[in-house]
């Protein structure tokens, strides 16, 4: 999904700039970048926090499926959210941040 978003930015930037400058279409490149780049590090950032307070979330919600049968959905429910936490995590971690190549 992030890839398609960035693709369909791409397209529609490349679109928008075809009567831009050199010049200008190199500020505009280095915009994006920037943009994209923080946007990456908030993710990272946030997956991170949310990895840190699963193992602690996981045990009280799993306590709790213990002293209430009628709970352990919500034990199921959050050990999957954190599993796909952990996923958007590592594919943030490894995701390249799009036009980073055309500001350098």
């Amino acid at each position: 999904m992030f890839k398609k978003l960035c693709l369909t930015a791409g397209l529609i930037a490349s679109i928008a700039l075809g009567a831009c400058s050199a010049a200008q279409i190199q500020t505009a490149a280095t915009n994006v970048a920037t943009v994209n780049s923080a946007a990456v590090g908030a993710l990272q950032t946030t997956a991170a926090s949310v990895n840190a307070a699963c193992p602690v979330g996981q045990a009280v919600v799993t306590a709790a499926a213990v002293a209430d049968p009628s709970l352990s959905v919500v034990a199921l429910s959050n050990g999957a959210f954190c599993a796909v936490n952990k996923a958007i995590a590592a594919t943030a971690a490894s995701a390249p941040v799009a036009a980073s190549s055309a500001a350098k």
